[in-house]
């Protein structure tokens, strides 16, 4: 069952607006005032908020930001139904991260349709993120063969998890990729690295191949970093990439992949 914190002061439309989502299936949590609300919000996990913004303690915009300082709630869809419906209070809400504004008075038709929204899109996102940390837990695990392991697009992410943090890295920010044993070091661009569990083999396997390219056996680079190439001794030459000052040296055979590639983007 899907649980809504409804928060208005006003008793007869708070009366009026439960009894319309109880028979539509929703578990409904009432609160009628900005103290009340935030113990619950911080106390419980809901699918969704429904807030008036003018209340007798805190406005509605001083709960959509103390949601936003709670991990329970804080990807919680926040709808805002109020009589303060001047642009400047619409937008500010929006800006604070509210995700519909509903002005009052309104219709059965129009609280339903704007719950549902939020409700529908907040489950796709889940189901993204979902098959996503499925894809990569079976990538680092190891038990994904190489025929099954995802093919990324060059604007793909992927879920990473290092020490106490998780988020989502873009192939197109991976400026090199450096083997160690079973594990990789992803250097991003933006001068971040990661250690995981997930062979060079493997990346080579799921990286769009007209962006990257492995210059030797333990490191994989992505031609659209590559700053300059100078030609150096005994037929070889050195890679600068952006934000590394170190070069990497390859071998004539593998320049010419590059300067291939290089051309074909």
């Amino acid at each position: 069952m899907t649980d809504i914190l409804y928060i208005e002061d006003d008793l007869a439309l708070q009366e009026s607006v439960t009894e319309i989502l109880s028979q539509e299936g929703f578990n409904v949590t009432l609160a009628t005032n900005g103290k009340d609300a935030l113990k619950l919000i911080k106390k419980f996990k809901y699918d969704l908020v429904l807030s008036d913004i003018m209340l007798p303690d805190v406005t509605g915009f001083d709960i959509l930001a103390k949601v936003d300082e709670q991990s329970r709630n804080r990807t919680t869809p926040f709808i805002f139904a109020s009589g303060l419906n001047e642009v400047k209070n619409i937008r500010k809400g929006m800006e604070l991260g509210a995700d519909d504004y509903i002005p009052k008075p309104f219709s059965r038709e129009e609280l339903l349709n704007a719950i549902s929204a939020r409700l529908k899109r907040t489950s796709q996102i889940t189901d993204t993120y979902k098959i996503e940390i499925d894809n990569l837990k079976k990538s680092l695990s190891g038990n994904e063969s190489p025929t099954e392991q995802k093919m990324f697009g060059y604007d793909d992410s992927f879920f990473l998890t290092s020490g106490k943090k998780s988020q989502f890295v873009f192939i197109r920010n991976i400026a090199l990729i450096k083997a160690d044993k079973d594990y990789t070091v992803i250097f991003i661009d933006n001068g971040k690295s990661y250690y995981i569990k997930k062979t060079l083999k493997a990346w080579n396997a799921s990286l769009p191949e007209n962006y990257f390219l492995q210059i030797h056996r333990s490191t994989i680079i992505n031609i659209n970093q590559v700053s300059t190439v100078e030609k150096g001794d005994n037929y070889s030459y050195k890679i600068f990439l952006k934000g590394h000052d170190e070069p990497f040296l390859i071998s004539q055979r593998f320049s010419r992949k590059l300067k291939g590639k290089l051309r074909g983007i």
